[in-house]
């Protein structure tokens, strides 16, 4: 044990002692009287010039074992940080999972399929499932009126499964005006299609309103029709 102080000191206090003895034999040449300094003056030297650069050389270290600790410290914020946010982040997935996160789907008019029929496609957006789905028709003048379908899971792959088949019965322009309610853990949105019809084609206008996050979806878009005369059957595909 003793070994290893005497080796920590002299590692610690050699250059402090070289430069000591160097300035006190500096000093002692050039002294310029003619009697040479005497033991306890070259002591004296030699002892101002060790403390002096003792305390030199420790504040040197003792600022670089502070920038050290403070590049630690930095370090180790640094990864607290990123592992705050990868925790932040797998949970958010996980609560996402559980509550389908901000996925929600609705109702696109599609092709007309046979007079007066059109298949109405389901369109998934998002990519959590969606749990214990209820979906309720308030369609007037159609043949999902104050229909409801329920669904246990519902996303990109399964939503297929929610596709219907819609009758409608044009009479002047205003086609149909249909609210459809959807229901699943977690949220709640309404979906309202106005279509009306314009010569040869079909107008609709679609609204999706998420309660959760306010967000209001809108879209335009327009889709064929032809009249019972133009068909040559009448059997549904």
């Amino acid at each position: 044990m003793k070994k290893i102080i005497l080796r920590q000191i002299l590692k610690e206090f050699w250059l402090p002692i070289i430069a000591a003895v160097l300035w006190t034999g500096i000093n002692w040449y050039f002294e310029t009287s003619t009697e040479k300094s005497s033991s306890i003056d070259l002591i004296k030297i030699f002892g101002a010039a060790f403390f002096f650069l003792s305390w030199l050389l420790a504040q040197y270290w003792r600022v670089k074992k502070q920038l050290k600790v403070e590049s630690s410290f930095s370090t180790v914020e640094s990864n607290l940080i990123t592992l705050t946010d990868k925790l932040e982040s797998k949970t958010n997935i996980l609560v996402n999972h559980l509550t389908g996160g901000d996925s929600y789907y609705y109702y696109k008019i599609g092709e007309q399929i046979a007079p007066e029929w059109y298949m109405i496609d389901c369109k998934f957006i998002g990519d959590y499932t969606l749990q214990n789905n209820k979906i309720i028709f308030f369609s007037k003048d159609s043949n999902l009126i104050n229909h409801e379908f329920t669904f246990p899971s519902l996303n990109k792959n399964l939503i297929h499964q929610a596709n219907q088949q819609l009758k409608i019965e044009p009479i002047g322009q205003r086609i149909m005006l249909s609210t459809i309610i959807f229901n699943c853990t977690g949220k709640e949105w309404v979906q309202i299609i106005d279509m009306q019809r314009i010569e040869t084609k079909i107008m609709v206008h679609s609204k999706v309103l998420i309660m959760s996050t306010g967000q209001n979806i809108e879209d335009k878009y327009e889709v064929d029709y032809l009249e019972k005369s133009e068909w040559k059957t009448n059997t549904l595909k």
